[in-house]
């Protein structure tokens, strides 16, 4: 696996900065719009569950894997973009045991913004209620070789120091962001996978998302939704990645960013996200974020401000 990233201002990251991104990337490295890498990964026998506070969008350019996010599963192989918004949980969660290839472009919620002129909306193909919105892309034809094409062009011209470095990558992201429009206008997503247990889960996890900072047991699923509680926890590992009380946590924690995102205060935002003790909310957060509650809200409000769709 090897990554190239890009800095805002035209700096490649040392070795340090890259690990340490790679061990906690909730935020993009300061100072920076957006990150392109490219990796190819054998398969693992579990990748935690995540999130982040910036846009992902992983293109496929070779294998094939199975990838959760927020409840739902998706078949990725070559062609498929998936679009991860920030504060989505999601993780691989089946590989069929072949490596995969992937180009990463990682960035944050006001480059389509910045990048946009009068008329044309680039942040479009971020809209979440267009009509059979979903997380993934399907790329045919000409459209596939375009997208394969652009994001190889941006990961060389960002590993390098050619003459007009900044104005060939400002273009070619352009490129990118339009091509993501025009495919979500001819509606060219990928529906999820659909069998009786993932219907399941699926209200499942929309249940735990709306009822959050409520106090949410096994038992009460069970009754709630008439099936075993065996059942239902087997099913929600199998196609979430993680048990309901993990995935409620981790719903709860996201809910605590957003909330601090918006100038609530640590604690305040701890009691409407369902902790009653703001010790356990405070390490909890913590080992998510890499740092605490008022530490990341300094670091939201330091972070330039621009569009952001969700």
């Amino acid at each position: 696996m090897f990554f190239v990233h890009k800095r805002k201002k035209g700096e490649t990251m040392t070795v340090k900065q890259m690990e340490e991104f790679e061990r906690n990337n909730v935020f993009l490295p300061q100072e920076t719009d957006y990150l392109i890498r490219y990796a190819w990964q054998m398969p693992v026998k579990q990748y935690p569950l995540h999130h982040h506070a910036y846009y992902e969008a992983l293109y496929f350019l070779s294998g094939s894997i199975i990838y959760a996010i927020e409840g739902k599963q998706y078949r990725l192989d070559e062609g498929t973009l998936l679009l991860v918004a920030p504060y989505e949980l999601h993780q691989p969660c089946d590989w069929p045991g072949e490596r995969y290839e992937r180009i990463t472009f990682s960035f944050d919620g006001s480059l389509p913004g910045k990048l946009s002129a009068a008329g044309y909306r680039l942040s479009g193909c971020l809209d979440t209620s267009l009509p059979g919105y979903t997380n993934v892309f399907r790329l045919e034809g000409e459209r596939r070789k375009e997208m394969r094409e652009l994001l190889s062009a941006l990961l060389a011209e960002s590993g390098g120091q050619a003459y007009g470095k900044e104005l060939a990558e400002r273009a070619l992201i352009t490129q990118f962001f339009l091509l993501l429009c025009r495919a979500s206008q001819s509606g060219a997503y990928a529906a999820a996978l659909q069998t009786p247990a993932a219907r399941l889960v699926q209200e499942i996890a929309a249940y735990l998302e709306n009822h959050c900072a409520e106090h949410i047991t096994l038992e009460k699923l069970e009754k709630k939704f008439y099936v075993s509680r065996y059942q239902l926890s087997r099913d929600f590992v199998r196609i979430v990645g993680c048990p309901p009380h993990r995935y409620l946590m981790q719903k709860r924690l996201v809910n605590a960013q957003r909330l601090l995102a918006e100038g609530i205060p640590p604690q305040q935002a701890a009691r409407q996200c369902g902790f009653e003790d703001y010790s356990n909310f405070y390490r909890k957060f913590r080992a998510v974020c890499g740092t605490g509650p008022r530490g990341y809200r300094e670091r939201i409000r330091s972070s330039a401000g621009g569009e952001t769709v969700t």
